[in-house]
């Protein structure tokens, strides 16, 4: 049987015994010495890293800013900054990266390694450097910083979650419209970017929607929902907010928009549902899908409380109704307090 010859002449182990190595690291080397950065090196890129050198302290935290390797191993003794100062300062940092911080130690400097520890290292070399302690503290590495990205991934999917979370709570499910809780964040909001125009909100109803609903059923009822949500949204001008306010009904907010404009803005909304011809079942009371609305203005500096405004406007929408429906009514004009 062929034998074949490792370095140094030593039989090399069965491709089945070879242990699975780490995967590839970015490894920062800080050391004074020319010599033992080389020997360092040269062991790092054996086992497949990548290597980048630094001859003190200071040089090395500019390189960490820019590489943000996963893996340090400092000496202890360097001009400009030590070490520990080094780790200190690498551990004040924040980075997406968990870097394994691991130092070089001479045997009569083993009684610092609990210094090192507090200072945020996580492993020590001694000197003269083993090659075997020198992959074996690599393998370490490679688990904790595997370790600390899937956290890490962890961590951004909760982030990503709880952002749809915060989302789907402020979206109706079946239009994609705001809801009411987000109409009360954003009402603030929207009005301070009102200026003197002052702004205007509006109530729109479905006219006849409980007629649909019980000839039809639910998810007809659902489907033109979904349909008279979309038209609002598209024809709105840019700028206004569309929320579905509650059963048949939606609330669109006007910021910077005095009555004549909101009414113009609502009316083009009513006028292309129609243009939508979106079927009724009671034909012969409403050939087709139309919206009632009331529109409310209020001036800069009104000071209303929300639920006033849209009582208001929720006035205008009951004159509309009352006057034959698919048509858009103004409510009383809410004046600045003098």
């Amino acid at each position: 049987m062929v034998t074949v010859e490792a370095a140094g002449g030593r039989p090399a182990p069965a491709a089945s015994e070879q242990p699975a190595p780490p995967h590839p690291l970015r490894v920062l080397i800080v050391d004074d010495s020319a010599m033992l950065r080389r020997v360092l090196q040269r062991g790092v890129e054996r086992g497949g890293h990548l290597c980048v050198a630094a001859g003190d302290g200071i040089e090395a935290l500019e390189v960490f800013d820019t590489l943000h390797p996963d893996v340090i191993i400092s000496d202890w003794e360097m001009p400009r900054m030590d070490g520990p100062e080094l780790c200190r300062r690498v551990r004040e940092r924040v980075s997406e990266v968990y870097p394994y911080f691991i130092f070089l130690t001479a045997l009569e400097q083993r009684e610092h390694i609990l210094t090192a520890m507090a200072a945020g290292a996580d492993d020590y070399l001694e000197k003269p450097l083993d090659p075997h302690a020198l992959d074996a503290a690599l393998v370490a590495a490679s688990r904790v910083t595997d370790l600390h990205a899937r956290l890490r991934e962890q961590r951004d999917d909760l982030r990503r979650l709880n952002l749809r979370l915060h989302g789907d709570a402020r979206r109706d499910p079946l239009t994609g419209l705001g809801n009411r809780l987000l109409l009360r964040e954003d009402f603030a909001r929207r009005l301070a970017q009102t200026g003197e125009a002052g702004a205007s909100v509006a109530m729109c109803d479905i006219d006849f929607f409980k007629r649909l609903n019980d000839r039809d059923g639910h998810l007809a009822g659902d489907a033109v929902l979904a349909a008279v949500a979309a038209t609002i949204r598209d024809t709105v001008r840019g700028g206004d907010s569309v929320y579905r306010y509650g059963g048949e009904e939606f609330l669109v907010l006007l910021p910077n928009a005095p009555l004549d404009a909101a009414v113009g803005a609502i009316e083009r909304i009513r006028l292309a549902l129609v243009a939508r011809a979106i079927g009724h079942p009671d034909s012969d009371i409403a050939p087709v899908v139309t919206l009632s609305c009331g529109v409310a203005y209020t001036a800069a500096g009104g000071g209303e409380s929300i639920t006033d405004w849209i009582h208001r406007a929720d006035e205008a929408l009951y004159v509309a109704k009352a006057a034959g429906r698919n048509r858009v009514e103004r409510g009383a004009s809410l004046q600045p307090v003098a």
